[in-house]
């Protein structure tokens, strides 16, 4: 490991790594992995949404197109491995081994898609991905066509995550009437306490239009939706 400037897992920061850094320690040799990327946090950003299960093998199924044949389910890996140094017998290893071998594939191949992505350098690469997801990590990253993405996940999903996240950018960025586009176009396809909350404090401090944030405010008020206490103080 120490020839090799990177180590990728999946889920591995969380579990491996610490039970690798145990048995090592058991044994007396060091173990140091140096830095290490973790791929189920960025397959959970990129994909939580449109999966919801986001293990290697769905991960593999949906993103990836992988169809695993003859596998073993990786609870029954320990139970197979020590029947084998029971009894000498090979019997499932040789599964076991596929298996290991399939899941250090996946992670070459989910690697190159996740950096592709992240690098905004492959076209259509996106449809692999949640829309939203993307976008929001581009404009994290600072690449423009996190915009794009987040305005066609709006227009074309209607997906109003999409919606917040792009107008909030415009806000920090002070492109108030972009923003202020967004919530108008948010609060006309329905009732949304976000883009009511955020219409009246751009009306009130903005554009000094006091009577049109205070209808805002008395709107947002009636409808019978649940109300946080947080998003009645703002109100």
């Amino acid at each position: 490991l120490g020839a090799h400037r990177l180590l990728v897992s999946y889920n591995g920061r969380a579990f491996d790594t610490h039970i690798l850094r145990n048995r090592f320690l058991l044994n007396r040799r060091p173990f140091e992995v140096g830095e290490q990327l973790d791929l189920l946090y960025w397959a959970r950003r990129l994909w939580r949404r449109s999966l919801r299960d986001c293990s290697l093998a769905n991960i593999e199924r949906e993103v990836l197109g992988v169809q695993r044949q003859q596998d073993v389910a990786g609870f029954e890996v320990p139970g197979i491995y020590l029947e084998y140094l029971r009894t000498g017998l090979v019997g499932r290893l040789s599964l076991v081994m596929e298996h290991n071998l399939q899941d250090v594939v996946s992670l070459a191949g989910l690697f190159d898609i996740v950096g592709g992505l992240l690098a905004d350098a492959a076209p259509g690469a996106e449809l692999r991905a949640d829309t939203t997801a993307l976008g929001r990590l581009l404009l994290e990253r600072g690449y423009p066509r996190g915009e794009q993405l987040l305005e066609a996940s709006f227009n074309q999903a209607g997906d109003e995550a999409a919606a917040r996240l792009l107008s909030l950018h415009y806000k920090r960025r002070g492109q108030w009437e972009q923003a202020a586009a967004l919530w108008q176009r948010i609060l006309a396809e329905g009732r949304s306490l976000f883009a009511a909350v955020e219409m009246a404090k751009y009306l009130e401090h903005r554009r000094r239009r006091h009577s049109e944030a205070l209808e805002w405010v008395l709107r947002a008020l009636s409808w019978e939706v649940g109300q946080e206490p947080s998003t009645r103080q703002q109100l």
